[in-house]
């Protein structure tokens, strides 16, 4: 799947800081608040975003279990700010922005939420 769509998207393996700015910022919820203490406090009996995280990485809490507190399977991320400081067209190995990366995600990540 990923050979069909690498002309058109980015991807690497994602961090812990990755992950909890995703949640906290852009993370889709019933209410349209994001997910916050008292939202997962009400569903999932969780204090905050850094124990779903960590839960997340150690198996403990699958990602079924965030869809069915009503947590959307997707982020709608803006337009990096700033732009992109290269070819959108171009993969990443060759100066570029799409395919594979390996440490780059995180900032494109900041500047998209």
């Amino acid at each position: 799947m990923l050979r069909r769509i690498k002309d058109h998207v980015t991807w690497a393996e994602a961090r812990k800081e990755d992950i909890t700015t995703l949640l906290s910022a852009r993370a889709v919820t019933p209410d349209g608040l994001g997910v916050t203490p008292d939202f997962l406090k009400k569903k999932a009996g969780l204090a905050d975003v850094n124990e779903v995280v960590s839960g997340l990485y150690s198996g403990k809490l699958k990602l079924t279990k965030l869809w069915e507190m009503g947590i959307a399977p997707y982020f709608r991320l803006h337009p990096p700010r700033g732009g992109f400081p290269k070819s959108s067209k171009r993969p990443f190995t060759d100066s570029g922005e799409l395919g594979f990366r390996k440490e780059g995600l995180h900032r494109l990540l900041t500047k998209m939420c």
